[in-house]
């Protein structure tokens, strides 16, 4: 057996492996704590940089689905103030059916009709003027030709507009708006012709909002799920750690450690030996 001083080999080679195994050992716990396999861009470059590009297109796929939420919060907003205000036009039909009657009415009780006609005038316009969305109000003629950011990328949008055709003014939904501001309905044929025509273009907006909706908005909401799903997937398979895997390495390591510092030792007592021999 030979038996050197100037170069402890066992003791140099035993010192590497114990090195390599404890950058192993560091490597899998880091791993087991964080979940994750690539801990820094050294562990895998070229899977950290596409990780990360998949990362922000998650990032802009939870906004877009948060927006499209919104915007769909914002048309049932908008569909239920339309509902209240087809029933207003209801009860105003109503009245001016009974003001047709006049023969069995007398002047005060044509007076009282015509009254309660002009106070749902009033209603309409307060619908009008308090449905809103984010402060923004939706039936008074001034939401139109509003975009919605509803996809991960630039011209992923819808436009709205939520104007009343009737009369061709700005007013919106509002009694103005609908042809019915002034209107006396002792006038019987004029006044319904006015207020068919106000809620045929009530349940038209209604219609295109709910079209809207359901085509566009919860559409798209279904397929951004599912391709959050699918990236999420994709990150995972790229930057996610095997847990099974880094517990096996962990336990490996724990052990090749262990062996190389018994070795170690066991390479410290050759070296001692020699210095017994020179009597040292």
């Amino acid at each position: 057996m030979v038996m050197s001083l100037s170069i402890n080999g066992s003791s140099s080679s035993g010192l590497n492996a114990m090195s390599q195994s404890q950058r192993a050992l560091q490597l899998a716990m880091a791993r087991l704590a964080s979940g994750q396999r690539i801990t820094s861009g050294a562990d895998d470059p070229a899977g950290l940089i596409i990780a990360k590009q998949l990362e922000a297109m998650l990032s802009g796929m939870d906004q877009a689905s948060a927006n499209t939420d919104a915007a769909v919060s914002l048309l049932q907003t908008a569909d239920g103030g339309l509902e209240q205000t087809q029933g207003i036009l209801a009860q105003q039909r109503t009245l001016a059916l009974q003001a047709a009657n006049s023969a069995t009415m007398d002047d005060q009780q044509l007076a009282a009709i015509n009254t309660q006609y002009q106070a749902l005038n009033q209603a309409l316009d307060l619908v009008a003027s308090s449905t809103t969305f984010a402060k923004k109000p939706l039936l008074d003629g001034s939401f139109t030709k509003q975009s919605m950011q509803i996809g991960a990328s630039a011209g992923d949008t819808v436009s709205v507009d939520i104007a009343s055709t009737v009369t061709g003014s700005s007013a919106g939904y509002s009694s103005h708006g609908l042809g019915l501001s002034g209107l006396d309905i002792s006038n019987t044929s004029d006044a319904l012709a006015r207020l068919d025509a106000a809620s045929s273009a009530v349940g038209q907006q209604r219609g295109t909002l709910g079209a809207l909706q359901a085509n566009a908005l919860e559409s798209n909401a279904r397929s951004l799920a599912i391709g959050r799903e699918n990236l999420a997937s994709a990150i995972s398979t790229i930057a996610d750690a095997d847990i099974a895997q880094e517990a096996a390495a962990l336990t490996s390591n724990q052990i090749k450690l262990q062996s190389g510092i018994a070795m170690q030792a066991q390479a410290h007592q050759h070296a001692g030996r020699v210095l017994q021999l020179l009597g040292m």
